[in-house]
């Protein structure tokens, strides 16, 4: 995913990956790693693996948080990524041009 992203060839936009994030909730305060981070287009994206499984809630919450920061989040498995690499690329465009808008 990273050769595919890195260097602005999605949009023109530029990825970092494993990117902090500072969020609040209730008042505590948390440091969250993304996998990949577009600060222009305010995009986070999240790899899941088979340790997402049973972490779903937390996963569920953590993309909570990140949307009140007006960050849209996207989650794509590591199958699909591996498998169907040019389909995710096209979405991610998509979403891209979308979030530059």
């Amino acid at each position: 995913m990273w050769e595919a992203i890195r260097n602005r060839q999605i949009g023109g936009v530029k990825f970092y990956r494993q990117a902090p994030l500072i969020v609040t909730d209730r008042g505590d305060t948390g440091f969250y790693i993304v996998d990949f981070y577009s600060h222009e287009c305010r995009l986070a994206i999240e790899l899941d693996g088979k340790i997402h499984r049973s972490r779903r809630e937390y996963d569920r919450w953590l993309s909570e948080i990140i949307r009140q920061y007006d960050i849209r989040i996207e989650r794509w498995t590591n199958k699909m990524i591996l498998e169907q690499l040019p389909v995710v690329v096209k979405q991610l465009s998509r979403i891209v041009e979308e979030q530059r808008r």
